[in-house]
């Protein structure tokens, strides 16, 4: 029996979520043991600060993927009464969940395993490293050392991701390989599929349920702050939304009679006020692909 394995996945606790509020942020990425090449995971997470009454509820749930979904059934009741801003800052969101080891020198989790959580225009920077470097920065024996660079944007903010290098003899530069030690191995060896543990984090739909006040709302409540359980600020565009769905129709006042017929070749669409309304009306349907 490998004892150090048996306790670590009975084990109930959580791993630190590494939040990216420090100007200059150091993490050395490690590679999924279901998909090495593919480090991050994909979720969808509701940013509801405003809406969940239940204290020591998480403020930004993940969205359950399912018509039942409450923070989707806010997102539809919302912008079925008109409140298309209001309904697409509650619609979920997409992100990237990645596990990483700390080695920011004056973090509180320093040398600690953290998921760190991105939007894809950062993950996409990552991409962008990748490339120019044509590295491996997720190996085990020679991965490479990640800095991230927060730059505030008024509420969110803007993260340069670069690798770290070091120079060489003939005055380039090269990565500087950052290989795990006995100790990081032996924990790496314990994590639980970060597939899996993701979804351990997900609500119940009952308790979802009874966190989120689904009561009638007639105005957008005003909007705080992101979360604190949130790993990144950031700011939202229209691509990192997932359409969301209602079981019933609640139609808008004066709804146009191209009503559900919404399609991006339509240069109306793109100015319409009710092209949220429209869009759940479709998801309703099933017309459109709910991770599009």
């Amino acid at each position: 029996m490998n004892i150090d394995r048996f306790i670590a996945e009975s084990s109930t606790s959580t791993y630190p979520s590494l939040r990216l509020t420090a100007p200059r942020t150091c993490v050395r990425v490690l590679p999924r043991k279901s998909d090495p090449d593919l480090p991050f995971v994909e979720v969808y997470r509701h940013f509801l600060q405003d809406y969940i009454t239940v204290p020591n509820f998480i403020k930004a749930p993940q969205c359950l993927l399912t018509p039942e979904c409450p923070g989707c059934e806010l997102a539809s009741r919302l912008a079925a009464k008109g409140n298309s801003e209001a309904a697409r800052r509650v619609s979920a969101k997409r992100r990237f969940v990645v596990w990483v080891i700390d080695r920011t020198p004056t973090s509180e989790t320093n040398g600690k395993i953290c998921t760190l959580e991105v939007s894809p225009s950062t993950k996409e920077k990552f991409v962008s490293e990748v490339k120019r470097w044509h590295y491996d920065f997720v190996s085990l024996d020679s991965g490479c050392v990640v800095e991230i660079l927060r730059v505030q944007r008024g509420r969110g903010a803007d993260y340069d991701v670069k690798f770290v290098t070091q120079a060489s003899g003939d005055g380039s530069f090269r990565i500087a390989p950052d290989p795990l030690s006995e100790e990081e191995l032996r924990e790496y060896e314990n994590l639980p599929d970060l597939e899996e543990y993701l979804a351990s984090l997900r609500p119940s739909l009952e308790d979802f349920r009874r966190a989120l006040d689904l009561s009638p709302i007639e105005e957008p409540l005003p909007f705080s702050k992101e979360p604190e359980v949130v790993s990144e600020q950031a700011t939202i565009s229209s691509q990192e939304v997932r359409p969301t769905t209602q079981k019933e129709k609640v139609a808008p006042p004066d709804l146009p009679e191209c009503f559900g017929s919404f399609g991006v070749e339509k240069k109306q669409c793109a100015t319409c006020p009710f092209q949220e309304a429209c869009l759940t009306e479709l998801m309703s349907k099933g017309d459109v692909a709910k991770d599009e």
